[in-house]
């Protein structure tokens, strides 16, 4: 039998099933005396010894997710929950949240997706702490055995996260070029594979780096890491470098592309600045470990520069030499 949250894996399920359990420390005879283990466990407390009581849940306070209220050893104590499953932070949300709430001892950003380094990097920067699908796991299985939907909870979030996630990061790392012309049409595929580059190329102090994910109306999911830009290049119209994964009838591909919201006026400039891109990143040293596919010379805004198919470059291979060349293209460009 599927489980009950099968049927409704969306953001207010996550915050419907948290409030309850909070409440439920202090009405649910199976649970009554075992808040302070997972409390401890989650990272609300710093002990499981410590005595927890008078537990009070807010959902949806000034637009939060989440604010559990509780006494820690007779003393108030308050922390805030960001509750995502696949979306990510939009907006400056999480800079909202704690100006709105200054006070709170825990800011959380809970997800039980896959946390990009994107993500990472903006909560840590704004003191919130991550929790995501294998740590809350594991602090549920403290509560294992006393509760049914307690129990249905902790078996979603294996199935349907964990090893979810698992197995597509083990394909992704795969060299069978026959899973990648389906691996890639998950979201989390493409932020796992993005989300290495992002973390190496930050390690190399690399600035304009900018990460989103996201799909098209109605279709395919795709990510992408800007790795440059000129500002006002064309006019007022800046210009961008961007690795981005997407789908065309070939299958999953990496492309690197020139983008800019130019005027009719300037066509014929970025038309000229592509083709000497194309030449630039192709006389690299490090592109003689990819084999290059064909590029497409429709957009308008958006321009192929250089194009590599998953079938063709295993991605395990491309995260090895992608820091080197998006180093050295950054350098030339």
């Amino acid at each position: 039998m599927p489980s009950l949250f099968s049927y409704s894996p969306k953001e207010l399920s996550t915050d419907a099933f948290l409030a309850w359990l909070f409440e439920s420390f202090t009405t649910e005879p199976s649970l009554i005396g075992k808040e302070s283990g997972f409390f401890h466990k989650l990272g609300l407390c710093k002990s499981a010894a410590v005595k927890i009581s008078d537990i009070k849940v807010s959902m949806q306070e000034k637009k939060t997710d989440l604010i559990v209220r509780f006494l820690m050893d007779g003393k108030e104590s308050k922390c805030l929950f960001e509750n995502k499953v696949n979306t990510t932070i939009h907006n400056n949300q999480l800079e909202v949240y704690k100006t709105r709430f200054p006070k709170m001892d825990h800011y959380f950003y809970l997800k039980l997706g896959f946390i990009t380094f994107h993500e990472k990097l903006e909560a840590k920067s704004l003191g919130y702490e991550l929790i995501d699908s294998i740590l809350l796991h594991d602090a549920l299985l403290g509560l294992k055995s006393s509760n049914c939907i307690v129990n249905d909870y902790i078996g979603f979030l294996k199935k349907e996260f964990i090893d979810e996630g698992l197995a597509i990061e083990s394909d992704v790392k795969s060299r069978r070029s026959s899973v990648f012309s389906s691996v890639f049409s998950k979201s989390y595929a493409q932020q796992f594979f993005m989300s290495r580059l992002h973390d190496d190329l930050h390690a190399l102090s690399m600035g304009d780096l900018s990460f989103s994910s996201k799909s098209h109306v109605g279709g395919s999911p795709w990510t992408q890491l800007c790795i440059a830009k000129k500002k006002s290049f064309y006019g007022s119209k800046s210009e961008f470098l961007i690795w981005k994964i997407e789908k065309r009838s070939g299958g999953w591909f990496l492309k690197l592309m020139q983008y800019s919201r130019i005027s009719p006026s300037h066509k014929l400039a970025k038309q000229s600045r592509l083709s000497k891109l194309r030449s630039d990143v192709l006389s690299t040293p490090t592109i003689k470990h990819f084999k290059c596919g064909s590029v497409s010379n429709q957009g308008e805004y958006s321009s192929d520069i250089v194009v590599f198919y998953f079938d063709k470059n295993p991605p395990i291979d491309m995260l090895k030499f992608l820091p080197k060349l998006s180093e050295e293209i950054v350098k030339i460009y």
